[in-house]
């Protein structure tokens, strides 16, 4: 019997083989080792992404999936979900890479609180035309954050209220 994932990270995708490469090497690079990464994706025809996951096939860690038709990002997530095995559940968007210690450092806060929703500030690249080239502009966040916890329904009363534009949300 194999060891549960203590994380299961899904990777929504659609046709974009040349940025899932680097979510994919991000979390091989990972120090902490416990975790599932199911990628999906959505897209109606095979595409050069199971080339990616080709790369990775031989490691048990990753399982690649392809529904039989395009869904709705929603659904697509849900169709994801329902493959999970781990403890937690987080989702990387194809084009975000994770240090290599983020997930060492996301299952020491969880195992030394009991919250079960952690958040973190991310930095960003964001690609002058993501479907022609990687040129871009890199945007860094202006300080360093661990993970941290917080009150999922306050939270979400406070994200719903909208009285801060979504930019400006942190």
């Amino acid at each position: 019997m194999t060891e549960k994932p203590f994380f299961s990270i899904i990777i929504p995708t659609k046709d974009r083989p040349h940025f899932i490469k680097y979510a994919i090497q991000s979390l091989q690079d990972q120090t902490f080792k416990n975790f599932e990464c199911i990628i999906v994706n959505n897209s109606v025809k095979e595409s050069e992404t199971k080339k990616v996951y080709e790369l990775v096939k031989n490691d048990r860690r990753f399982l690649y999936l392809r529904p039989n038709q395009i869904l709705p990002m929603h659904d697509n997530w849900e169709f994801a979900l329902n493959k999970t095995t781990g403890s937690y559940v987080s989702i990387l968007i194809d084009k975000v890479m994770l240090f290599p210690q983020a997930l060492e450092a996301l299952e020491k806060k969880l195992s030394s609180s009991n919250e079960e929703i952690i958040t973190w500030w991310s930095e960003a690249y964001n690609f002058e035309d993501e479907a022609k080239s990687h040129k871009g502009e890199y945007r860094p966040s202006w300080e360093f954050r661990l993970p941290e916890t917080y009150d999922p329904y306050k939270e979400l009363k406070r994200r719903l209220s909208f009285l801060r534009p979504r930019q400006q949300d942190g």
